[in-house]
């Protein structure tokens, strides 16, 4: 009840408003600024150009310049459920429920009034039809499909046969699929999930500003604008798929990629040093951490970032321009509590802050803002702690280069 009369309120200042704006009484907010502000208080006026926050003093804030916007009364469910995972790894809580002529089509599983969301097949990476309940069988279930060989379409079975082929189409509950011993029609109840073949995906290069959107039911999804309405709604643009129209409760966080904002994710590093503990051979995974499943610390999802285990130094050469670094370590949540680790970021060879010991059930570690101007190297290592390299599924979280305007 009490939330029906919060948005009666909240719809009543918006149409007295009368424009593309979303206002709001006593509802919070966090902002960080490219500046390295952190803003939090209540949201007075939100616009696809301004937001504005009143936080001691009101501040009026050129979307332009955020970093990301989050609502920390919005809490975030734990993720899991049929859900669509495309090409660029963005995921959708939606229930496939057909796919012809390489079209797929998929309802919102905890928004059945929303129109359905449909996809191109070839920038579907995998599809979730009987996932497991339990969330650490789900992410593991997420990194399954992301390491699916390629060369064919892969079909794992809830009895746990697992066929190779290639997919046909799903409808009226049946899911068709070749083999090469012949044409099969699976219920789809008893397949775990899809995996289509990675050599045959495709999706459109991002390029220019984009959003990273999470939502209450565990969907993220990118999207290249972002509009505030005057109905309480929030409208966000695909890159395919069309656009996706979502109330403002269901917005967890939002995060701002430009120009100016770089995930360290997206350059290539100049050297990656790996020094076992014992033996054995381990590759940077980028966006993801080393299992492959989404990073995920202490249950909040993180879209761009290194998994690395340590003993494991990641160097980047900077370019002009690149002003100013700041990231979150972490132990992801995949060790199940276990690891311990110790980060520093290094300048030019000189270490510029560290972190001490980080376990796998620390909280997020912030760096802070740190200044580039002069240096040539950025370096990030992550070394071992008092338990050796157990456990070490080491994360750098959201790790962003800020660029001089």
């Amino acid at each position: 009840m009490m939330r029906t009369v919060l948005w009666l309120c909240l719809a009543l200042q918006v149409l007295a408003a009368g424009g593309p704006q979303l206002q709001a009484a006593d509802l919070w907010v966090e902002v960080a600024t490219l500046t390295g502000e952190r803003l939090t208080g209540r949201l007075r006026t939100w616009t696809a150009e301004r937001i504005e926050v009143e936080a001691q003093t009101p501040h009026d804030i050129p979307v332009a310049e955020t970093l990301s916007i989050r609502f920390p009364r919005h809490s975030r469910r734990i993720i899991a459920g049929r859900s669509v995972v495309l090409m660029n790894g963005d995921r959708f809580a939606a229930d496939p429920v057909r796919c012809i002529e390489d079209r797929l089509t998929a309802a919102w599983s905890q928004a059945p009034l929303r129109p359905a969301i449909e996809f191109p097949l070839e920038t579907v990476a995998g599809l979730l039809l009987e996932p497991p309940a339990v969330a650490a069988d789900f992410r593991e279930t997420l990194a399954d499909v992301q390491r699916a060989a390629a060369g064919e379409d892969t079909v794992r079975l809830i009895a746990g046969d697992q066929l190779r082929g290639e997919f046909q189409q799903l409808e009226g509950g049946l899911l068709e699929f070749h083999t090469a011993v012949g044409p099969l029609k699976l219920d789809r109840t008893r397949v775990r999930w899809l995996a289509l073949d990675p050599e045959l995906g495709s999706f459109p290069k991002s390029a220019g500003n984009r959003w990273m959107v999470f939502l209450t039911d565990g969907t993220r999804l990118t999207a290249t604008s972002c509009q505030p309405r005057a109905d309480l709604t929030v409208q966000f643009q695909l890159p395919v798929g069309g656009r996706v129209i979502v109330p403002w409760h269901e917005i967890v966080r939002l995060q701002q990629v430009t120009e100016r904002v770089v995930p360290l994710s997206e350059r290539t590093p100049a050297a990656v040093e790996y020094q076992p503990y014992l033996s054995g051979v381990q590759d940077l995974v980028r966006d993801r951490s080393l299992r492959k499943s989404p990073l995920l610390v202490r249950g909040e999802e993180f879209a761009f970032g290194l998994g690395v285990r340590s003993r494991m130094a990641v160097q980047y050469d900077l370019k002009p321009g690149d002003g100013w670094f700041q990231t979150g370590v972490a132990i992801d949540d995949a060790s199940e509590g276990a690891g311990s680790v110790r980060f520093r970021v290094e300048l030019d060879g000189q270490v510029v802050w560290s972190s001490g010991e980080v376990t796998g059930q620390s909280p997020l570690v912030d760096t802070g803002r740190i200044d580039l101007h002069g240096a040539r190297r950025l370096s990030l290592i992550a070394d071992y702690g008092e338990r050796g390299d157990v456990g070490d599924l080491a994360d750098w979280c959201d790790p962003l280069l800020i660029r001089d305007q």
